[in-house]
């Protein structure tokens, strides 16, 4: 594996590490661009706005969506 990769791999283990955690602005910091795209439905959220509205409503229980 070349550095870069191991460099890559590592931004991605550390994003997703701060994910589980909830630490929502070292999140925003792994990002060059923040964005997220859900394959199954298409839906994108582009910039850090959309992404930071993004994990609002997604971690967030509602009475629709039960609690995993």
């Amino acid at each position: 594996m070349t550095d870069l990769e191991q460099s890559r791999l590592q931004v991605v283990r550390d994003h997703m590490a701060l994910e589980i955690t909830h630490e929502w602005d070292a999140v925003i910091d792994t990002f060059a661009h923040p964005r997220y795209e859900l394959y199954g439905n298409g839906t994108v959220f582009d910039g850090e706005e959309a992404v930071r509205a993004y994990f609002a409503m997604s971690r967030t229980p509602s009475p629709t969506r039960p609690m995993k």
